[in-house]
């Protein structure tokens, strides 16, 4: 009798515990609402951090550790600059030549800026959230808990990464092949519509999509309204960057 008790006990604890960090970061994959839950009841964000961070600084820096990596930011870049100039704005042709040194550190920088710049965002969309749901709405959520959230959603960006580095390195370009620009290759790629579609990523609309089950997990509303606000949100800043782009 003893021993059968000793013997169930470390399972307990661990149905106790919750899923572990894999177990979540798959859930919010496949099944986001159940995924949401455990998060919602256990908010734990080191491990989720760290594994979202590095698999996506790691997959941006490998990338542009690759000659064609170097090769497609430098033209990226050039294309920006020529846009300037067209725009009226006076670059001098040596920044043109700085390009080049930029490249070869480009994959420490743009490692280095995933890794600080993320966990601030992540701060201030939690504190936007807080006090929607929270002062507005009248929600107890705490900060731990929506902070958890945005965390666990960023799994989709890890995907996101998989996914675009292989198809940028085949094609020598960097951009997202999940733009809604990409279904339309007739687009004039200067236009307002062009840089409106080229703003929305399939990606980007999953990873809203999720955070808002999340959402309305941990706040117990309806998932539909939390992703409409949150997709109105998304499409008036894509607005604004096409607008700025094509003017």
């Amino acid at each position: 009798m003893t021993q059968a008790a000793e013997t169930s006990t470390p399972v307990a604890t661990e149905t106790a515990a919750g899923p572990g960090l894999i177990s979540r970061l798959l859930g919010v994959l496949v099944s986001p609402r159940s995924a949401y839950a455990a998060v919602a009841a256990r908010p734990r964000v080191l491990g989720a951090l760290v594994v979202t961070l590095a698999i996506t600084a790691g997959a941006q820096a490998g990338f542009l550790s690759t000659e064609v990596g170097k090769e497609a930011l430098i033209d990226q870049q050039t294309k920006a600059m020529d846009g300037l100039r067209r725009l009226g704005l006076n670059i001098p042709d040596a920044a043109y030549d700085q390009l080049e040194a930029r490249a070869a550190s480009a994959p420490y920088t743009t490692a280095a800026s995933i890794v600080i710049v993320t966990p601030i965002f992540y701060t201030i969309i939690t504190a936007v959230l807080l006090a929607i749901f929270n002062a507005l709405l009248g929600g107890t959520a705490t900060f731990k808990q929506v902070y958890a959230i945005l965390v666990h959603s960023a799994v989709i960006g890890c995907v996101q990464q998989l996914f675009t580095i292989p198809i940028n390195y085949a094609r020598g370009e960097i951009g997202s092949p999940a733009q809604l620009s990409v279904f339309l290759p007739m687009l004039d790629d200067m236009g307002f519509v062009y840089y409106f579609l080229t703003a929305i990523d399939l990606f980007i609309i999953w990873m809203i999509v999720s955070s808002s089950i999340g959402l309305a997990v941990l706040y117990k509303r309806r998932t539909g309204p939390i992703a409409t606000a949150q997709m109105a949100v998304y499409v008036v800043i894509a607005l604004i960057i096409a607008a700025v782009r094509a003017s």
